[in-house]
C-alpha cells in the first residue's frame, strides 16, 4: 500500500486545465527520480495538488499518464512542420533539448525512459514502445506512406546516442558538447531520411515517387472487403457492450487518439477498453459508420479514412472522422493507429 508523501499537501487547484498541467508536470518529476515501476499515483497527485481520484479521472491509469507526460512524442510534432530540407536540423536541435540536462541537473524523462528500460523495469517498455510509435506516426504524417521504416531507424539512432551518452556515459559521444553533438547528428540524421524527403519532395510536385521499398502488390478485392468489414464492426461491438472483444478490431498496441475531444491518446486495447468504461454514459449509444475509402501503403498496410454518426440517449447525434492505419496481422487486418476528429463546421 502507498503511503502519504512527507510534507504539507498543497493547495488543491479548481482549474481543470491548470491541474491536468501539474500532474503532467509532477508525473515527469517524479519518474525522473523514481522511474516507472516506484512512481505512484498518490505521490504524482500529492505534488500536484489534487486528488488521486482526480488524476485517475484525467488519465484513467498509471501508464496512460505517464505516456501524457512523455515529452519526446510532443516535441516532435513542434520540430516536423517546416521546409523537409532543414528537417534534420530541426530534429537535432529538438533532440539534444529534449536529453541534455537543463540548468537544474534534472535527468531528462527521455534519458530517465531509456536509462529505466535499460535496467530491465518492464513497466517502462510499454512507454518506451508507445512513444517510438508516436515518433513514427508523426513522421509518416510529415513524409508520406511507406516511410517507417526511416522512422524506425532514425528513432534507434536516437536512442543509441542517448544510451551511449547517459546511460553508458562511455567513448566519444559522451565527451562532446551539446553544441558539438547537434552538428554530428545533423548529417547523420539527413543520411537516414534523405530517401523520405526525396520522396515527399517527389509526391508534393506530382512528379513519379521513388520506391522506397519493393512495389507493393495492390489489395486483393477480398482484403478490401475484409477491411470494410473491420470498420462496420467497430460499432456493432460498442454498441452491444462487448469490449473484451476490442482485439478483433485493434492490434494489442493500438494508439487510438482522441485529443480532439481533450482526452489525448490512449495506448493499448486493455487502457482503451478502461477508457470506453471510463465514458460511461457519454459513449453513443449508436455508433453509424460510412462513406469508407481505403488507400494501400504497402502490402501490409493501408490508410482508411471513414465517416461516422454517434446518436446520443437523448436523440442528439455528431459526426466524426475516423482516421485509420489498419495493419496485415496473423488472425487478419486490424486498426493499428485510429485518429478521431469532430465535426464542427460545415464545407470545412
Amino acid at each position: 500500500m502507498e503511503s502519504p508523501p512527507d510534507g504539507p499537501r498543497p493547495r488543491r487547484r479548481r482549474d481543470p486545465e491548470a491541474s491536468r498541467a501539474a500532474i503532467l508536470a509532477a508525473a515527469g518529476e517524479v519518474f525522473n527520480e523514481r522511474g516507472y515501476a516506484r512512481a505512484t499515483i498518490r505521490e504524482i497527485a500529492h505534488r500536484a495538488g489534487v486528488t488521486h481520484g482526480l488524476v485517475m479521472r484525467h488519465f484513467g491509469s498509471k501508464e496512460q499518464l505517464l505516456l501524457q507526460a512523455l515529452p519526446g512524442p510532443r516535441a516532435i510534432t513542434e520540430v516536423t512542420p517546416g521546409d523537409l530540407d532543414t528537417l534534420p536540423e530541426r530534429m537535432a536541435a529538438g533532440f539534444v533539448a529534449q536529453t541534455e540536462p537543463a540548468g537544474s541537473g534534472q535527468t531528462p524523462f527521455a534519458v530517465a525512459l531509456i536509462r529505466s528500460a535499460a535496467s530491465g523495469d518492464e513497466g517502462a517498455m510499454p512507454l518506451y514502445a508507445a512513444a517510438e510509435r508516436e515518433v513514427t506516426s508523426t513522421l509518416r504524417q510529415v513524409l508520406g506512406p511507406g516511410t517507417e521504416v526511416y522512422a524506425n531507424l532514425l528513432s534507434s539512432l536516437a536512442i543509441g546516442v542517448t544510451f551511449t551518452r547517459h546511460v553508458a556515459r562511455t567513448g566519444a559521444l559522451a565527451e562532446l558538447t551539446p553544441e558539438e553533438l547537434a552538428a554530428y547528428l545533423v548529417p547523420a540524421f539527413r543520411a537516414v531520411l534523405a530517401p523520405a524527403i526525396a520522396a515527399a519532395h517527389a509526391a508534393a510536385d506530382g512528379a513519379p515517387v521513388p520506391t522506397l521499398r519493393g512495389a507493393p502488390v495492390a489489395l486483393a478485392e477480398q482484403d478490401r472487403i475484409h477491411i470494410t468489414d473491420l470498420i462496420n464492426l467497430h460499432g456493432h461491438l460498442l454498441d452491444a457492450g462487448d469490449l473484451d472483444r476490442a482485439g478483433e478490431l485493434f492490434t494489442p498496441d493500438v494508439v487510438y487518439d482522441v485529443t480532439d475531444f481533450g482526452f489525448g491518446s490512449v495506448y493499448g486495447t486493455a487502457a482503451l477498453r478502461e477508457y470506453l468504461l471510463a465514458l460511461g454514459e457519454a459513449n453513443p449509444v449508436g455508433h453509424h459508420v460510412t462513406n469508407i475509402v481505403i488507400t494501400q501503403i504497402d502490402e501490409r498496410s493501408a490508410r482508411v479514412r471513414s465517416k461516422g454518426l454517434g446518436v446520443r440517449a437523448d436523440g442528439t447525434a455528431r459526426s466524426v472522422v475516423y482516421d485509420d492505419i489498419v495493419t496485415r496481422q496473423p488472425d487478419g487486418w486490424k486498426i493499428s493507429h485510429r485518429t478521431v476528429t469532430l465535426r464542427r463546421a460545415a464545407l470545412g
